[in-house]
């Protein structure tokens, strides 16, 4: 894969998650009945939430790098996307440092939760295809 193709599949990852966040706000606004001049958030919180969905996709580009150890690739998938969450969303409202750390311990929860079952799903698709492969023999057996 070339870099363009890289910086177009992260960009259309990017986009395709920041919609997504941007509809999930919606719908908690919606759901939490807030007046609608309570509710219009700045260009730079919507900014934000579009520089979270471009970090969070470059780390998903960084676990599609067979070169790097799996276990080295969730560690950086990891931080950065911690990272990315405290900068976007902690940072810029000002909270108080046990509200960030309640708000970090969540994520990281969540975070986990989701690696949890997307392992999960992962080890189940891999033994799904490796049960459906036909042994074939590397070597003439010589008599």
């Amino acid at each position: 894969m070339n870099i363009k193709d890289a910086l177009r599949k992260i960009m259309t990852e990017a986009c395709v998650l920041f919609s997504f966040i941007t509809a999930v706000y919606a719908l908690i606004v919606y759901l939490v009945f807030v007046e609608q001049d309570q509710v219009l958030m700045d260009a730079g919180r919507v900014l934000l939430f579009f520089v979270f969905s471009v970090l969070f996709s470059v780390a998903n580009g960084i676990c599609r790098v067979k070169t790097l150890a799996s276990a080295l690739r969730f560690l950086i998938h990891f931080l950065i996307s911690t990272l990315a969450f405290y900068l976007c969303f902690l940072l810029p409202v000002q909270m108080t440092p046990s509200a960030v750390f309640v708000g970090m311990i969540l994520f990281v929860l969540g975070y986990f939760a989701v690696a949890g079952i997307f392992a999960l799903i992962r080890s189940r698709f891999r033994k799904t295809k490796d049960a459906n492969t036909v042994y074939e023999r590397q070597y003439s057996k010589k008599h």
